[in-house]
């Protein structure tokens, strides 16, 4: 019987797998005109809601300066979008999986990077008011909330650094 579970679990990914490469191929055959036209962006925007969620949080903030950075409690996508790194060694992709020290460490961390822009996305923003005074403290004292949308909120820093003005979501200065 364990042959039996291992043939049909193979079969079941196989199928699962032939079918995301079904819809993806036929989506690609769809959109060959944008591909043909340069849209790669907008290609993969269509096929991947995800994707397609973190064009439009980076946008929110770009273009920024070459010399700014930004830290990402989210979808680490957003980083590859506005061409940046992350500024501290904590990544913020899976925040739920934190330890009190590591919260502790994450806490320093931007307090000392001081990111020019920081990005918490809709289903981190309680989880860093749970586990975090230190980080919801800097926010509301040294960070400007400039973007609200669907998918969580941009934080600018208020001091001399100039980051471009703020758009919401619809592409309208707030």
């Amino acid at each position: 019987t364990a042959g039996i579970v291992v043939a049909f679990t193979l079969i079941t990914a196989a199928l699962s797998w032939g079918h995301t490469a079904a819809t993806r191929a036929a989506a690609l055959y769809r959109h060959r005109a944008d591909l043909a036209a340069g849209s790669a962006e907008d290609y993969r925007s269509r096929i991947d809601d995800d994707h397609a969620q973190a064009a439009s949080t980076a946008a929110a903030v770009n273009p920024l300066p070459a010399e700014a950075t930004v830290f990402v409690m989210g979808d680490p996508t957003v980083y590859v979008l506005l061409g940046k790194t992350q500024p501290v060694p904590v990544h913020g992709w899976s925040l739920e999986f934190l330890s009190a020290d590591q919260w502790g460490r994450l806490a320093r961390d931007l307090d000392e990077a001081r990111p020019d822009a920081v990005f918490v996305s809709s289903d981190y923003a309680e989880l860093v008011k749970a586990n975090s005074d230190s980080i919801s403290s800097l926010l509301t004292d040294a960070y400007a909330k400039i973007e609200t949308d669907t998918d969580g909120d941009w934080y600018v820093v208020q001091d001399e650094r100039s980051l471009p003005e703020p758009t919401s979501s619809n592409g309208s200065t707030p």
